[in-house]
């Protein structure tokens, strides 16, 4: 679990989500994991390309089928405006092909939905 003593560790994480539910889905799964997790979600290409980059985020964690921005799109843009962010995809109903697909992608990991 990633915490220092009692504290759990900060997480920022820019959410690539067309349904909040979801979002606070992940949320909640990654606080279970031992993170207080600071996010923002974007539903949209231009919304993505709007929100904040650089240092501002720690993880991207984008949704394999956002209308309009599959994962692989999000994930070329994220690389392009903020390359050392990690991008984890959640590949959803697309399972391990999504998956092998995310990573050849340039995701660096791929978070399975309902994990526990």
């Amino acid at each position: 679990m990633p915490t220092a003593g009692n504290e759990a560790a900060r997480l920022r994480a820019l959410f690539v989500e067309d349904n909040p539910d979801d979002a606070e889905l992940l949320t909640l799964r990654l606080e279970r994991e031992g993170y207080r997790v600071e996010g923002e979600r974007v539903d949209s290409e231009p919304a993505l390309r709007q929100a904040p980059t650089g240092p501002e985020w720690d993880v991207d964690v984008a949704d394999f089928q956002v209308p309009g921005l599959g994962a692989l799109e999000s994930i070329a843009v994220l690389r392009e405006r903020a390359p050392d962010t990690h991008g984890i995809v959640v590949p959803g109903a697309v399972g391990e092909a999504g998956a092998g697909q995310a990573r050849r992608g340039g995701a660096r990991g791929v978070l399975a939905e309902g994990g526990g």
